[in-house]
């Protein structure tokens, strides 16, 4: 070897040829394609050897050119792999980019390429490249030479072709709109019985006009309604019994859709069939179309008509506008009762779904909002669907005008206890100063013969004044209420409530007790006691809690819940 390698590098051929020689170290390592150091540069040039030195220099600067050559490729081909990468098909569990050297590297590009991989090399991908390499085999089976994209859609597709099945609709739709063209020898039997069927000669159709064709009928075939372009489609080809039959199937469906089954006739030929198709396209009807409607007594097809603009005023009410005078009117002219009794249930706060103006509450709020005044049914009908909750709109409604009926019989009769119903719906209605006016002629009052009556009187102007606060006052009336008739248990329930409002626990409790011994139920006084919770806090709140539960904890165990305020 020494012999060649000196031959090679020009050495003189009386130069010792030592194994163990310094040159030939030097020239070793310059076959190795290793960079020479300064001092080994010197040595050559101590020993005379400039053809050698020729020679090594010569071989470096072909080398990093080589090198430079190499480089080049190989940064091409990193950028090869960082974008291949990318590939969907691609696992995400291969977290970097591979070197030239390493086996995945040719996976890249094989799944890049759509080509079949090795046993090993599938760990490199995701479970889907299977299926597309399926996907692909099966387009190549049957001579298909579109570019399909490949997805779920597209391979249950195929594979219906491929299993022979019946095609949907979706099916030749999908065929038409990717063009695929070539699938049809496959489906030719299928597509010359459906032609046959709807008696089409589509021979002499472009191949993409018989997907399109085979598409329309089979929507026909499945009840599904043509649009105007798809019409139009055969009508041009004088496809007329494909066309007539859609029509036909067009006609029963807006009849039902529109509410005017009520005419037999399915002849697409008649005007309703174009009435219908000018509602379904909210395209706005003539006057001769609206009186053909209301001629053939199509009133529930006739609201569909007006359908925009009814839409338009249910979203004005349900941002909250009010109605004007024209619109209700409007919408009473065209059957849209449910819109203004809508704007009537938002009004007061009513928000449940289920109400319809066929239910009782069309009526009740009809009478609310013309001032009159609810029957005793109204009244257990609104309990029973708990819309009568104090306090609600519906609640403060109803009693305001049981208040103005009172007033106006004792008007009429000049009988007091009309003033006592009055004054007590005019505080339910949330109004106890209007109450307290029919009470205000104290001297009056005290003439009264019957004492209960009298005791009734001071009781409620009582409730009323301690309504406003004026809790002194509240009492003197309840203790004159007393002292006029000692048997009814209202004023002592007032007293009671009297005085946990102001801290007197004890002798609240006292004049419960009273109370119960004259006839008041227990859920009197509880509902008294909740709407003296409902209005205290802190220490108050919590020292009546305290006071109810030790007197009876089994009983009072409910008020534990105020404490959570």
């Amino acid at each position: 070897m020494i012999d060649s390698i000196f031959a090679k590098y020009n050495v003189p051929t009386d130069y010792p040829k030592n194994p163990l020689g310094t040159l030939y170290f030097i020239l070793r390592k310059a076959e190795l394609a290793k960079d020479l150091l300064h001092s080994e540069w010197e040595w050559l040039k101590s020993q005379s050897l400039a053809a050698t030195i020729e020679v090594i220099k010569t071989q470096e600067e072909n080398r990093k050119v080589i090198a430079e050559y190499r480089e080049v490729i190989a940064n091409d081909i990193r950028r090869d792999l960082v974008t291949l990468r990318k590939n969907k098909y691609v696992s995400s569990s291969i977290l970097t980019i591979p070197s030239v050297e390493s086996e995945r590297a040719l996976v890249f590009y094989k799944v890049h390429n759509q080509e079949m991989l090795s046993e090993s090399e599938w760990d490199y991908v995701k479970t889907e490249y299977k299926s597309l390499l399926s996907f692909l085999k099966l387009k190549n089976k049957y001579g298909i030479t579109e570019d399909i994209e490949f997805d779920a859609y597209s391979t249950k597709r195929l594979s219906m072709i491929e299993l022979g099945h019946s095609l949907s609709s979706q099916d030749y739709g999908w065929l038409h709109f990717n063009s695929i063209t070539s699938a049809l020898n496959l489906i030719a039997t299928q597509a010359a019985t459906l032609a046959n069927k709807y008696e089409t000669d589509f021979t002499l159709l472009p191949p993409i006009e018989k997907l399109k064709l085979l598409y329309f009928l089979q929507k026909i075939e499945e009840n599904i309604i043509l649009n105007d372009d798809e019409l139009q489609f055969l009508i041009k080809n004088s496809f007329n019994y494909a066309c007539q039959t859609a029509q036909v199937k067009e006609f029963i469906a807006l009849k039902s859709k529109y509410k005017a089954t009520s005419i037999e006739s399915d002849d697409p030929s008649q005007h309703l069939y174009k009435v219908l198709k000018k509602i379904d396209s909210a395209k706005p009807l003539t006057e001769p179309d609206v009186n053909y409607l209301k001629k053939r007594k199509l009133n529930e097809t006739l609201k569909f008509a007006y359908k925009p603009y009814a839409d338009e005023l249910r979203s004005k009410v349900l941002s909250g506008q009010s109605l004007s005078d024209e619109e209700i009117e409007w919408c009473n002219t065209h059957n849209y009762f449910e819109i203004p009794f809508l704007a009537k249930l938002l009004a007061y706060g009513i928000s449940d779904e289920k109400y319809s103006v066929d239910c009782p509450l069309y009526n009740i709020l009809q009478k609310l909002n013309s001032e009159q005044r609810l029957s005793d049914e109204d009244v257990i009908w609104l309990e029973g669907e708990k819309l009568l909750r104090p306090g609600s709109k519906i609640y403060i409604a109803h009693h305001r005008l049981a208040a103005l009926h009172f007033e106006e019989e004792f008007k009429r009769t000049k009988g007091y206890w009309n003033v006592v119903n009055a004054s007590a719906h005019w505080r339910k209605a949330d109004e106890p100063k209007t109450a307290l006016k029919l009470t205000n002629n104290l001297q009056q009052l005290r003439t009264l013969k019957e004492a209960k009556l009298k005791s009734a009187l001071f009781t409620t102007r009582g409730g009323a004044l301690r309504d406003i606060e004026h809790l002194n006052d509240a009492e003197t009336c309840a203790l004159e209420a007393i002292s006029h008739y000692a048997d009814s248990h209202n004023p002592y329930t007032l007293m009671g409530a009297l005085c946990y409002d102001t801290g007197r626990y004890e002798q609240g409790d006292e004049w419960f007790e009273k109370a119960v011994k004259r006839g008041a139920k227990i859920k009197d006084q509880d509902a008294e006691l909740k709407r003296i919770l409902s209005k205290k806090k802190g220490k108050e709140l919590q020292e009546i809690i305290d006071h109810l539960v030790k007197k009876d904890p089994e009983r009072f165990k409910w008020v534990k819940q105020y404490a959570k305020k």
